[in-house]
């Protein structure tokens, strides 16, 4: 290699590598409040599953509980670090991490809510809800409020 390419070659990864790690410091400051949060949210998670099935004596599989709560919590990080990696990227001015980390919280809270509701013998129709909520913003009757929520089928003994 020609001693003028090597330089270049040098002193262009050499600052690739300094702007990288900068980068990279800059977003895991950023993300790592939003990742204990989202941590905290799927092990509430978890915890309100097992008691919720301990509670109506439904079977307890906890390999297959925590497979799930890990599958959520690799999904759920790799979203909140791609948000984090945008916003620091955009400059840092937008919120993007925490309406991404707002909206995995309300997921897990409707999971929470379901597992609560189920423990005391109703079913949670999340479908219904939300199509309830997109309706009442266009003045719906009453009726369509009844469905919402239902008696479950098992009822805890």
């Amino acid at each position: 290699m020609k001693p003028q390419i090597a330089s270049i070659y040098h002193t262009t990864s050499g600052s690739f590598g300094a702007l990288a790690s900068a980068f990279i410091v800059e977003s895991l400051g950023a993300m790592i409040p939003w990742l204990i949060v989202m941590f905290c949210v799927v092990i509430a998670d978890l915890v309100s599953g097992l008691f919720k099935s301990y509670k109506i004596r439904e079977k307890i599989r906890l390999s297959r509980a925590i497979r799930d709560t890990m599958a959520k919590i690799v999904t759920y990080f790799a979203v909140v670090v791609c948000a984090c990696f945008t916003t620091v990227a955009a400059g840092g001015d937008g919120d993007i991490e925490k309406y991404v980390c707002l909206l995995v919280i309300l997921i897990e809270a409707i999971s929470i809510l379901g597992n609560i509701l189920k423990f005391h013998g109703y079913d949670l129709d999340f479908n219904k809800v939300v199509s309830l909520i997109i309706a009442k913003k266009f003045d719906v009757a009453k009726e369509d409020v009844e469905d919402t929520i239902k008696p479950s089928k098992k009822v805890r003994k």
